[in-house]
């Protein structure tokens, strides 16, 4: 298109991260890198100083902040400036790395099925799930094709032109490609230009900044995933580990029949769902939502008693909803004609100062062995052989357990366990208690809603979103130490929690397909509030950016008060 002609150069200091211009004179100037002073030439594009220190076969750096804003390496530093670099182990440096792969992606898929579409769907192990949609079904040669022909594109080591266009431009483009989703979402941003990407012949935008070129991609793999495929990547923390694929058939079976839904409802992406409210048919979508979330509910305590199940653990990742799940779950197994019993697992931690530590020093409250096992499973087997036991409780303010607490518990005959805790998916934490005697539920907030159908919406986002709000709403948390803590949090999922998550016997997707509608509300002034020298600003910025797509909703009457979503929001009826 001829009106697309604002390219930006390695060699041109133009960045939408904000420009600084070169100081007159003299050859080199100093900034400071990662922390250190340093002098650097002047004149000198960021990738100009990596490639003289580092080659391309290292773990490469993949972009950059600069004064606190996030900058492509072909951003030219000027004197002073504090710079930081990310490679691709990193978090910002390993999304720009996947935003490159899913470019070169879709302009292989172009290139060896034209006329087909390509949907990124959702994330799954260590990769992204893709489909192709109008053609025939997919075969592995077709998959083998197209990563043949991405391999030649990073072989050729072609650059990612950035071009600053209008926004009419931009809708223009996307609807002239095919891309009505992109251009349809576009009329929701008051934005007046929009940043895209070149590389050869297609042009795109991935929401965030890329690499220099193609040749810095030289980790991938396509893995042929009936019907579609799987594009592996090097993930952030071990970027150097093997690319392979473990298929967690549960996980996906749940994402399918999710976006099954999505397309019997006519919502697979933030446009779709905009246009809802914009249209007045919102208050009819939550309430589907919300009777699909019941009805699985349902499905599960009919279940249970079908089974004979008298131990149901539940277990998810952080900000899942897992407490309004419980006692939803609760209710209904009540309904059903039995008598749930909750067990709280914090009354079963072993006295503080015998918890273990981290390498930090911190204590690991979330390691399985900071609960009494040995006791735990004693009560367990005494209660379901139809034993008396006295239930611990766990003082907080003094850090020990009790023992000596006339907190009597028998099993009637319609009684049921319910316990709801982290390791609940872990059978160290009940492995004195028979198999066919346990129901276990996995728990998660698996969104199968995308910004459009190149670009997916991450559930860690969806979580930690829900979590910042709630943080702040009902523990009076600023948004940054949710951020602080944020890390440990995953680290202690990705150990305690999502290496079990294949054990349960059945999984609840916990998203709500209309709640960032209503969360932006909450999140966007907490994330508009960290200052742009707080080391969680960039996230933040990215996050808030992200929240821009959907148009808020502020009449919250629609959302019923027994709804998952008020775990986070407030007004419901269930205690937390």
């Amino acid at each position: 298109m001829e009106e697309i002609n604002s390219e930006a150069t390695a060699k041109d200091a133009s960045s939408d991260a904000g420009e600084i211009p070169h100081a007159p004179g003299g050859d080199t100037i100093d900034v400071t890198w990662n922390g250190e002073a340093r002098s650097i030439a002047r004149g000198a594009s960021l990738e100009d100083v990596l490639t003289h220190a580092q080659g391309k076969e290292e773990t490469p750096v993949i972009v950059a902040q600069v004064n606190h804003k996030l900058v492509e390496l072909y951003f030219i530093p000027s004197e002073g400036d504090v710079i930081r670099t990310y490679d691709i182990g990193t978090a910002e440096g390993n999304r720009s790395y996947l935003r490159g792969l899913q470019h070169i992606l879709v302009r292989a898929c172009k290139e060896v099925l034209p006329g087909a579409k390509l949907i990124i769907e959702h994330k799954v192990g260590k990769g992204l799930y893709c489909e192709i949609e109008g053609r025939e079904p997919l075969t592995p040669f077709d998959v083998d094709k197209i990563g043949r022909v991405m391999r030649q594109y990073v072989e050729r080591d072609e650059p990612f032109v950035r071009m600053m266009i209008s926004r009419d431009q931009a809708i223009e483009l996307y609807n002239g490609d095919g891309q009505t989703d992109k251009a349809r979402l576009l009329r929701f941003r008051e934005n007046k230009e929009f940043k895209v990407y070149r590389c050869g012949d297609c042009i795109d935008y991935f929401y965030g900044h890329v690499p220099p070129s193609t040749g810095y991609l030289q980790r991938f793999r396509l893995e042929y995933e009936t019907p579609g495929f799987v594009l592996l990547y090097p993930q952030r923390g071990d970027p150097d580990a093997e690319l392979n694929f473990d298929p967690p058939r549960k996980l996906m079976h749940v994402f399918r029949e999710s976006e099954r839904w999505a397309r019997i409802l006519d919502c697979s992406t933030v446009a779709d769902l905009n246009e809802m409210a914009e249209s007045g048919s919102l208050d009819e979508f939550v309430l589907i939502n919300e009777a699909r979330h019941d009805q699985e509910i349902v499905r599960f305590a009919q279940e249970i008693r079908a089974l004979g199940k008298r131990v149901v653990l539940v277990a998810g990742p952080s900000s899942s909803g897992k407490t309004t799940f419980t006692q939803k779950l609760r209710l209904q197994l009540r309904v059903s004609g039995k008598k749930p019993i909750m067990i709280s697992l914090d009354n079963y931690y072993i006295d503080r100062d015998a918890i273990p530590r981290k390498e930090d020093g911190t204590l690991d409250l979330e390691d399985i062995n900071t609960l009494n096992l040995p006791l735990f499973n004693e009560q367990m087997k005494n209660l379901l052989a139809g034993h008396e036991v006295e239930l611990p409780r766990f003082n907080f303010q003094t850090g020990k357990s009790e023992s000596n607490t006339g907190r009597f518990l028998r099993l009637g005959e319609n009684d049921v366990l319910l316990i709801e805790g982290i390791h609940g998916l872990n059978d160290m934490l009940t492995e004195s208690i028979p198999r066919n005697e346990k129901f276990k539920i996995y728990i998660s907030a698996l969104t199968q809603l995308n910004l459009d159908n190149h670009n997916r919406i991450s559930t860690t986002d969806v979580r930690l979103i829900r979590r910042l709000v709630r943080d702040y709403q009902f523990r009076g948390a600023a948004a940054e130490l949710t951020f602080e803590m944020w890390p440990s949090v995953g680290a202690g999922e990705n150990k305690w929690i999502f290496p079990f998550q294949e054990r349960c016997d059945v999984m609840f997707n916990s998203t709500l397909v209309y709640e960032l509608l209503f969360l932006a509300k909450y999140a966007k002034p907490l994330l508009e509030a960290i200052p742009c020298d707080s080391p969680y600003h960039l996230e933040a910025n990215r996050i808030n950016k992200f929240l821009n797509y959907f148009t808020v909703r502020n009449d919250e009457s629609i959302i019923p008060n027994t709804s998952l979503l008020r775990e986070f929001i407030g007004g419901g009826v269930f205690e937390h």
